[in-house]
């Protein structure tokens, strides 16, 4: 057998250590670097011989203005936004036995000549108005602005034309001249603002002095102005004459407006501000009226409080305008307050029994409210309204519901029911009926109930409390919350088995078929009811001796918890469904 000696051993280590150093050493250097598709601002970069992750290092030669591709290991990317008739520099850094190489390989390119037009042709202004214009042009591939300005100056104003040849200049000076000038992307850069060009607008046939300015419908409190020959937005604004309190109203383009809320026995200025020939004018056009004496009454008279009763009362005076009335028992600051337009008279509602009240009138007077003023009083009646029940029954009682009645009541009332001594109140709305059906009560069990009505305008809060005890369950079951339709075909029979119910399938997609087994051919009932306790389906059948089954159909109702409830005679039984 041949022997390995110590020398024979380190140059086989020395010789495979190479072999891998040049294999690793091939696989981290690229071949057949090429650059293709080239144009003025792109280029497409490829390269073979890298399976690792690349990045591609590109700048003009000979300069330091590097930007950077990651290749991933793809071996190929693509470079966009190039210079035009630029030599551009490419190099590659890749992953190589877990380092970077650092760039390397480098590679040269020139992009093309720039096809695109940077410098416009046949501008042209036209449709000239005093306060338009439209100006076009012609040779420009990439987007472009427009700078427009007053010759000799710079207030400059721009419009954007992106894509198009042609923008519209609005809200020009008339009989002004015009410089415009273009800027546009060109070679991947704006150029400055250049190419100027010249138009003059037109005269403006805008009429901007108001004629035939005319103050008529004068009151003491308000006036009709009118004026022609606008055709723009018109604001007017009005003072008393002589000094600064100045108040607006806009015309819009109407040549008149209506003044309200005037002093009487003032002289008011009112002058006019219009948009004419694209701007707004100053104040001008000064022109004055006179308000008339005020002739409405501000004081009133002939103050009355009658139809006087325990709770209510009606007021009424003489004058004229509208009216705000405070009322509140007499030395107190309880106000209460009601808004009368016009109607010189208001009934009060809801006072109290054997009260002194006062009552007092804020009116409008100049166009101005007054203060509260003019006192009055009046003194309310004893209540004589019958506010509590008689006659009252319960009746009707089984183990968990009860009918009560009433009489003596005129009014809405409500009734609260209570096991006796503790607050699970219930309530029922009776209306008008003097009567109730109380429900879903414990069996064997003293209930309390009670009304509140409305007497005299007021609810009594809950009065005149009697008790009486729901019956004991027949079977001594624990009576849950359903009520079921009551068969009548046959009397409860005490031999009466229901057994064995069930229902399948459980859980329930569209259908399930309940069974039960029972010793009567008597009707029975099936009530299916949600987690609410609402019934939502009930069958009454009659019944087989044996087995009998009912199939019902789920498919409308609401994924969720179930309960059917059978019952027959005096048996019930339930089981519980899940519908999906």
């Amino acid at each position: 057998m041949k022997k390995f000696t110590l020398l024979t051993s380190t140059v086989f280590v020395l010789v495979l250590f190479m072999s891998l150093s040049l294999r690793a050493q091939s696989s981290c250097e690229p071949s057949n670097q090429l650059a293709s598709n080239i144009g003025a601002h792109s280029a497409a970069l490829s390269w073979d011989g890298i399976t690792a992750p690349v990045w591609v290092r590109y700048y003009p030669t000979g300069t330091t203005n590097y930007k950077y591709r990651f290749a991933n290991t793809s071996n190929m990317t693509n470079l966009n936004n190039l210079l035009s008739e630029t030599a551009y520099t490419w190099e590659i850094n890749t992953f190589c036995d877990g380092v970077w190489t650092g760039y390397g390989w480098a590679s040269n390119f020139s992009t093309l000549a720039d096809v695109v037009n940077c410098e416009p042709v046949n501008q042209t202004s036209f449709d000239i108005t005093a306060h338009t214009a439209k100006i076009s042009w012609e040779g420009l591939t990439e987007r472009s602005r427009v700078r427009y300005y007053p010759s000799g100056t710079t207030n400059y104003k721009y419009k954007n034309a992106f894509d198009n040849s042609e923008v519209t200049l609005n809200f020009l000076l008339s009989e002004t001249e015009y410089i415009w000038e273009i800027s546009t992307k060109c070679n991947g850069f704006w150029t400055a603002y250049n190419w100027p060009q010249t138009f003059t607008t037109t005269s403006s046939s805008v009429i901007c002095e108001p004629s035939n300015q005319l103050a008529s419908e004068i009151t003491a409190h308000s006036v009709h102005l009118s004026w022609e020959g606008l055709t723009g937005t018109t604001v007017v604004r009005y003072y008393p004459s002589g000094t600064t309190n100045y108040k607006y109203r806009n015309a819009y383009t109407a040549n008149n407006v209506t003044l309200n809320f005037l002093t009487d026995e003032t002289a008011y200025t009112w002058d006019i501000k219009t948009f004419c020939d694209g701007m707004w004018t100053s104040y001008d056009w000064t022109q004055t009226f006179t308000t008339l004496i005020d002739t409405v009454v501000c004081e009133p008279v002939n103050q009355l409080s009658f139809n006087i009763t325990a709770h209510s009362a009606e007021i009424s005076w003489e004058g004229t305008g509208p009216a705000r009335v405070r009322y509140y028992p007499t030395g107190t600051t309880n106000y209460r307050y009601r808004y009368v337009p016009s109607a010189n008279s208001v009934n009060l509602l809801y006072l109290s029994a054997l009260t002194d009240y006062t009552w007092d009138l804020k009116i409008v007077c100049n166009g101005v409210w007054t203060d509260y003023g003019w006192a009055q009083s009046f003194t309310t009646l004893e209540n004589t309204v019958v506010c509590e029940p008689i006659n009252q029954i319960a009746a009707n009682i089984t183990s968990t519901t009860a009918d009560v009645s009433w009489e003596g009541l005129s009014g809405y009332t409500w009734v609260r029911y209570f096991p006796t001594g503790t607050q699970q109140y219930k309530y029922v709305f009776a209306n008008l009926t003097n009567a109730a059906s109380l429900t879903f009560m414990t069996p064997q069990t003293e209930y309390t109930w009670e009304i509140n009505t409305i007497c005299d305008g007021y609810w009594t809060g809950y009065i005149s409390p009697l008790t009486f005890t729901t019956l004991a369950n027949s079977r001594g079951l624990s009576v849950e919350t359903y009520r079921l339709k009551t068969i009548e075909t046959l009397p409860d029979n005490e031999n009466v088995s229901l057994t064995e119910v069930s229902a399948f399938p459980n859980p329930i997609n569209n259908q399930t078929v309940i069974t039960f087994n029972t010793t009567s051919t008597e009707n029975y009932t099936i009530g299916l009811y949600n987690l609410m306790g609402s019934l939502v389906y009930e069958v009454v059948n009659q019944a087989n001796e044996g087995l009998n089954t009912l199939e019902i159909n789920m498919s409308d109702y609401n994924s969720g918890v179930y309960f059917a409830v059978i019952q027959q005679g005096s048996q019930i039984n339930k089981i519980k469904l899940i519908k999906q």
